[in-house]
């Protein structure tokens, strides 16, 4: 899967079909691998080490409903 892909998903999910929401997702999207590629490698790990803990903690609380 790639980025505008990724992007078009995350929006679709939060509900935000339009070009412009999409490009807002993207940008975010970068940024994060922009934050993730310049770190170091432990903080690089440490930071998708917290974002695949929280899909664990958020995919708790969506079973929940």
């Amino acid at each position: 899967m790639g980025m505008k892909e990724l992007a078009s998903k995350i929006a679709k999910l939060e509900g935000k079909k339009t070009q412009a929401r999409i490009g807002e997702v993207r940008e975010i999207l970068s940024i994060l691998c922009d934050l993730i590629w310049s770190e170091n490698e432990a903080d690089s790990s440490a930071t998708i080490h917290a974002l695949v803990m929280n899909g664990k903690r958020r995919s708790k609380a969506v079973n929940k409903k």
